[in-house]
């Protein structure tokens, strides 16, 4: 527990409580999306994160840096394996934004939308790349409704 005395002697406490809960959360829904998906794993694994093959299609829509607003419009890739914290995926043009929601299926009828952000991109041969990135955050109900907050006093003004 944080308290203001600890608060003033280390003061990235508090940022480091927020980073820890929101890794938590993404762990925690990564792996209910993988129990769902329910494939197995890849065998030999050099990474430090487990990971399962996750060929589904996905939509993934560009986000601009504020991690809220559409860049672009959505389109789909196909994923290639799921991790605890990240994605990895198959795509027929280049991304040029950093950031993008994903729709994985976490259960019958229900997908969870994870802010992705990108963080590498192998060419492939012409017309395919292999990208990936981690996750950032879970886009929830606080995530939209601070989204619609945005829209409402941009059209304000």
């Amino acid at each position: 527990m944080i308290t203001q005395e600890s608060l003033q002697r280390n003061p990235s406490a508090i940022k480091t409580q927020v980073s820890t809960s929101c890794e938590i959360t993404i762990r925690e829904v990564a792996s209910r999306i993988a129990q769902f998906s329910q494939l197995p794993s890849n065998g030999h694994e050099r990474r430090s994160q487990d990971r399962v093959s996750y060929p589904k299609l996905i939509p993934l829509t560009p986000l601009c840096t504020d991690m809220l607003t559409p860049a672009g419009a959505p389109f789909y890739v196909v994923g290639k394996d799921l991790a605890s914290l990240g994605l990895d995926f198959y795509h027929h043009e280049p991304i040029t934004h950093r950031y993008g929601l994903v729709s994985l299926e976490s259960g019958p009828d229900h997908c969870t939308h994870l802010v992705l952000k990108l963080s590498w991109c192998r060419f492939l041969h012409p017309g395919w790349y292999d990208s990936g990135g981690r996750f950032i955050k879970v886009f929830d109900d606080e995530t939209r409704a601070a989204r619609e907050e945005q829209k409402n006093t941009i059209n304000a003004l």
